[in-house]
């Protein structure tokens, strides 16, 4: 086939650019995929095989994983995986193995004309008759023939890809083992989009992840795309000759595709379709510095449309291509494989009605307080209460639910994580304003709780402290995250030794992040408060320093018998907060964080394992019923 160049762009917003100049000045960007980072080994018991699907009659390549103890006669959910623009399986097999090692069936796509699969298939020459009396050609449906054809490959048209997943679906439900009822579709970059669109045709589908998604479509208006220009001229040539022009596009190697793409594609608006997708579960993971996608029209313009369960996962500090590599791809593929787990039913079976496991979600709740404010809350979990205090612009879903702690000690424990007046989804009779003791006292006397275990972040540990002044009898442990009990004594805070300088380069980025949803809490629209973020910050009416000095009585801490932890970041002052508590509690841990600062050490993403495993470690081992 011969082929001329095109030197038109293709006017798609996966591929629009946005500035990143200044981006680009601290680091090359990564521009595509190679065969080092396509790499991956399968976990001990994950096999895998190559199948073919069909797709319109046309034979398409796929390779199922399948995960340990796999067996055709049991009822293992499924995942239909595709790649983006002009991708191909290679450089998402590892996702599949991945999903396969969490104990779910993957199955990594083709589509037609592209990587492995069978291209489209057309006659040479047509055999289209003319002046036929009586629509004898008709009569009979199949003819065996030979002929001379045209194999055309990496054909780009989104709704043909739509269509190939859900061939693909066809297939994996009728493969022996897999449970046809439980259905899960994932899909990065461009395909991002087409996991929407599929779901919103095809009401198999049970659950959906879009990693660094384009969801196209949110700034088009409803109604037919102008077909004019170029693009009209190429569209009668095809249908006049059978052939339109051609153009080189593509990431990780460059190919030729039709011009027929510019037109299919600036139909093809997947953002048009959320609303289709109702009640059923959608994950986002976006990269934070995506140079090809902007997320604010994508991902977080879906996520405010989206009806049905959702989440999004930013993930900090990479550009697009990096999700697939390093630590990013260990975050990106975890949360797939875990939100197609609790979605799908896999830990609901496999674990049945197991309290406190991460699969459950919290119940939510309110409570009046006694001077009318309503304090919201969320509770899991069977055992000995624990009770979570966030820190001072942030929530309950964010400081404990979105980083793991919530569920890692749900797992043990009756977990209770509230919103501190003025912040989450409680009543903010004080805009800007701190948390208060007293809810949490009234929260424990409305929930029946006699006793607990206590930890609260930067602010929560200042409420904490506040707390073994008032109440260190219903107290069995106080545990403080990004904070402490500082020396009052002058002379003894002579003696503190100095803390190491520095900062967590990532912190910045925290910041904005936390700026953004404190703000969007409080009723601002996400353009506003982007544009807020980027201000520069205003002091802290609360700042957790002061937070963490316990107010009213005098704290003795050596008549104190409860044991104590204090978990801070290294750059977070973790001398000057955990000094006095070392000299003077009787059963004291003292955690120090490499390399964080106050906000990473806590926040979603950059929280390290450390944290979550020597809370839950002293809070079990100082467990009474443990």
């Amino acid at each position: 086939m011969k082929r001329k160049a095109v030197t038109s762009a293709l006017l798609i917003s996966v591929v629009v650019c946005i500035s990143v100049a200044s981006f680009a000045q601290e680091k090359k960007i990564k521009t595509g995929l190679t065969a080092e980072d396509w790499a991956y080994k399968l976990a001990e018991g994950v096999t895998s095989k190559e199948v073919t699907y069909y797709s319109d009659g046309i034979a398409c390549y796929a390779k199922l994983f399948f995960p340990k103890g796999f067996a055709p006669a049991g009822k293992i959910p499924g995942v239909v995986l595709g790649q983006g623009w002009a991708g191909s399986h290679f450089s998402i097999e590892k996702y599949g193995a991945r999903f396969a090692e969490s104990g779910l069936v993957a199955m990594v796509i083709d589509y037609r004309g592209w990587g492995s699969s069978d291209g489209f298939i057309s006659q040479n020459q047509p055999t289209v008759t003319r002046g036929d009396p009586e629509p004898l050609r008709d009569d009979k449906r199949v003819t065996n023939t030979k002929t001379d054809v045209v194999l055309k490959r990496t054909r780009l048209i989104p709704m043909k890809q739509v269509e190939d997943y859900r061939n693909a679906i066809s297939y994996l439900q009728g493969e022996p083992g897999v449970d046809p009822n439980r259905i899960g579709v994932w899909g990065s970059s461009f395909a991002g989009g087409n996991v929407i669109v599929v779901s919103a045709l095809d009401s198999r589908v049970k659950a959906i992840v879009g990693q660094v998604p384009a969801i196209g479509g949110k700034n088009s208006p409803v109604g037919p795309v102008p077909l004019n220009g170029r693009l009209l001229e190429d569209a009668i040539k095809r249908a006049r000759t059978g052939q339109g022009g051609e153009f080189e596009t593509g990431f990780s190697t460059r190919r030729m595709v039709d011009i027929e793409t510019q037109q299919m594609v600036a139909e093809y608006r997947p953002f048009h379709y959320l609303k289709a997708v109702g009640d059923r579960p959608v994950l986002l993971i976006p990269a934070e510095k995506d140079e090809l996608i902007n997320n604010r029209d994508n991902s977080y313009a879906a996520l405010d449309v989206l009806t049905g369960p959702k989440k999004l996962i930013d993930v900090p500090g990479i550009t697009h291509f990096e999700m697939y590599i390093g630590s990013a791809f260990e975050i990106s593929s975890n949360a797939a494989a875990n939100w197609f787990r609790q979605h799908l039913g896999l830990e609901s079976i496999a674990e049945t009605a197991q309290p406190g496991k991460e699969n459950d979600k919290p119940t939510e709740g309110d409570m009046t307080a006694s001077d009318g404010v309503k304090i919201h809350y969320y509770v899991k979990g069977k055992g000995t209460p624990v009770i979570l205090i966030h820190g001072y612009t942030g929530s309950a879903a964010g400081n404990w639910l979105a980083n793991g702690i919530f569920d890692a000690l749900a797992r043990n424990h009756m977990v209770v994580a509230l919103d501190c007046r003025n912040h989450g989804k409680s009543d903010k009779p004080q805009l800007n304003g701190p948390g208060k003791a007293e809810d949490v006292v009234e929260l424990m006397d409305h929930l029946k709780i006699k006793r607990a275990h206590f930890h609260g972040y930067s602010m929560g540990g200042g409420i904490v402290g506040r707390l073994l002044t008032m109440i260190p009898d219903r107290m069995i442990t106080a545990a403080f995250g990004g904070s402490g009990i500082t020396e009052v004594d002058p002379e003894w805070k002579a003696k503190v030794p100095p803390d190491k300088e520095g900062r967590d380069p990532q912190e910045d980025e925290v910041s904005k992040r936390l700026r953004i949803r404190h703000a969007m809490d409080n009723g601002m629209i996400r353009e506003d408060a982007e544009k807020l973020a980027e201000t520069p910050a205003p002091p802290r009416t609360a700042p957790p320093a002061a937070a963490a000095r316990p107010a009213g009585p005098q704290l003795d801490l050596t008549k104190l018998s409860i044991p104590m932890i204090a978990i801070n970041g290294e750059f977070d002052r973790p001398n000057a907060k955990t000094t006095r508590m070392t000299r003077e509690v009787k059963n004291f841990t003292n955690v120090v964080l490499p390399g964080k600062s106050h906000l990473t050490a806590i926040s979603s993403g950059y929280i390290p394992k450390q944290y979550t495993e020597s809370l839950v470690k002293f809070i079990d081992a100082n467990d009474p019923k443990m």
